[in-house]
């Protein structure tokens, strides 16, 4: 049966007395906090079970340690009774201990906890305000670039006017047919240098720039390659060629017109002025892309004269003979042959020659200034050296 309070604190006291002895220093051993329930020991109340927990690390040290109460379930079993009958000591409940805790330290303890606590759930906030900003943030900045892709690809910006500027053989139609565009292209969300590029296909366009004008209209400048002449080879075809050299297209005679057409018909003709280009003669058959460069000697060998010579002199070239470089020679226009040979120093050519036409005016038929330190001339009967 239970004993009462005053007779249990006797027994445990008598109970220390006679478990707890003295040691020396040397003996003394750390001890772990122990939890578990002595072997063969039941309290006298049914079921409750006493833990014995050091209050210090050294229990000899001390004279009373702390004890812990655990409940648990109370009840009644044949084990229980059955164990009682083999002889388990009977152990009285220990009383209660108080804890001799600080009271400042425990309540700095509590401050600090609850401080702790409460930054874990500032922090908490703050993260969770964050993500909904962000999300928020998201979803209108989404909004808005729909809305402005939107707006910029309404018809307020579509093309509605073009214009072509630069042209003097192209025709608006003959640029604008290169453009890739339709009603509902947007001009600002136009590609400028595509459309460019796409205008560069044709070999007389040398170089395009497109300015866009607010709300719709577009802008193209044009600069054109300059036809120089008409290269006839001696089988008798005949090609409009460029100052740089490029071919821009074959030459066909349409009444008392020229015109330059592309011989695979993906670009449109284009109408010659024939008082403006210089024929050049007795070029040997070579093979002609339209677009590309010429790879003829004799032909870019005569373009440079033409583009080195003076511009009073050019202005009386009626045609060019070009059979061979150091056969290369001017006509003018009164039928005077000026041999020039290289375009090596066409300038200063053209000047001797422009000199010895003014000082044998109607005399002259042919001058040699193939080399510019000796020059010659001959008249109807004679010939002169300088």
């Amino acid at each position: 049966m239970a004993l009462d309070y005053k007779k249990k604190s006797e027994y445990w006291d008598q109970k220390r007395k006679e478990e707890i002895k003295p040691r020396r220093r040397s003996e003394r051993k750390r001890v772990e906090v122990s939890t578990s329930v002595p072997k063969k020991v039941l309290s006298a109340d049914e079921g409750e079970k006493v833990v014995l927990r050091a209050k210090t690390k050294y229990p000899e040290m001390t004279h009373k340690p702390e004890r812990q109460r655990i409940q648990i379930k109370k009840r009644e079993s044949r084990p229980v009774a059955a164990k009682r009958r083999e002889g388990f000591e009977i152990v009285p409940d220990a009383p209660p201990v108080e804890h001799d805790v600080d009271p400042v330290r425990a309540k700095e303890r509590r401050k600090v906890s609850q401080k702790r606590i409460e930054r874990q759930r500032r922090i908490q906030r703050s993260n969770i305000r964050t993500v909904f900003l962000i999300l928020i943030g998201g979803i209108i900045l989404a909004a808005l670039v729909g809305s402005l892709l939107a707006f910029l690809r309404s018809s307020f910006f579509a093309i509605t006017e073009y214009s072509v500027k630069g042209t003097n053989y192209l025709t608006a139609s003959n640029v604008l047919s290169y453009l890739k565009t339709d009603q509902r292209t947007s001009l600002l969300t136009l590609d400028a240098s595509v459309v460019e590029e796409s205008l560069l296909v044709n070999p007389w366009i040398k170089k395009a720039t497109i300015s866009k004008r607010i709300p719709s209209s577009l802008e193209i400048t044009i600069e054109e390659r300059v036809p120089i002449g008409i290269v006839s080879m001696v089988n008798e075809e005949r090609w409009v060629i460029a100052d740089d050299g490029t071919w821009l297209g074959k030459v066909i005679e349409d009444g008392e017109e020229l015109w330059a057409i592309d011989p695979d018909a993906v670009h449109p003709r284009i109408a010659l002025e024939p008082d403006s280009l210089i024929i050049i003669e007795d070029i040997s058959p070579t093979p002609n892309t339209l677009g590309t460069l010429a790879t003829s000697d004799e032909v870019l060998n005569a373009i440079e004269v033409l583009r080195g010579i003076d511009a009073s002199l050019f202005e009386q070239v009626q045609s060019m003979s070009a059979p061979e470089i150091p056969l290369t020679k001017i006509i003018t226009n009164e039928h005077v042959e000026i041999l020039v040979g290289g375009a090596k120093d066409a300038y200063e050519k053209s000047k001797i020659a422009l000199a010895l036409l003014k000082e044998h005016e109607g005399k002259v038929t042919l001058i040699d200034v193939r080399s510019v330190d000796k020059p010659t001339w001959r008249g109807l009967d004679t010939s002169v050296e300088e």
